[in-house]
């Protein structure tokens, strides 16, 4: 089960106000809002960036996609949410 925490909610308003693509790069080392969320565990944040047709699989600079970004935070429900949405697992 996944919580519903104010914070995603205000992750993903932030961003999008911001004017940040779904699929954009946000750093020189362009990770996408999606590796952001991953990589923090917010997994509602995530799920709804995937339903708003987010790359599961887009990889950053150094060739990272969420899935890697999930699995170094330890986050199994990012994990989830990304096996759901059909991300590679390379």
């Amino acid at each position: 089960m996944f919580l519903l925490e104010t914070e995603s909610l205000d992750c993903t308003s932030n961003l999008f106000e911001s004017g940040f693509a779904v699929n954009g790069g946000l750093s020189g080392r362009g990770q996408s809002p999606a590796h952001l969320a991953a990589c923090g565990g917010q997994a509602f944040c995530l799920l709804w960036l995937l339903q708003t047709a987010a790359d599961a699989n887009q990889q950053d600079a150094s060739g990272e996609t969420p899935m890697h970004k999930a699995a170094r935070a330890g986050s199994l429900e990012c994990i989830s949410v990304l096996m759901a949405s059909e991300a590679h697992f390379e």
